[in-house]
């Protein structure tokens, strides 16, 4: 997978960030598609470098590999929301 999102998008782990790599692990390759799931001051800043950085292609290895990654993000992330509401 040769996309370069995270040149153009600073947090991947943001609002923008997690719907593209859900779009992704759902099949989508579009980059105008993937580009516009960015959030509104991001496409107003720099939509045409979103959509070149979305562009390259996508081994289904690789996004399995995502998918596992992104898997694990997300368990961990519900155990750190977890401790917080217990202990915060």
């Amino acid at each position: 997978m040769d996309l370069k999102l995270k040149n153009v998008i600073d947090q991947l782990h943001g609002v923008s960030g997690q719907r593209i790599v859900q779009a992704v692990l759902n099949g989508e390759r579009n980059a105008n598609k993937l580009a516009n799931l960015c959030e509104t001051f991001i496409l107003k800043k720099k939509k045409e470098q979103v959509v070149n950085a979305l562009k390259g292609s996508i081994k289904e290895e690789y996004v399995f590999m995502l998918k596992q990654a992104f898997q694990a993000y997300q368990f961990y992330q519900s155990k750190i929301n977890e401790y917080e509401k217990r202990y915060k």
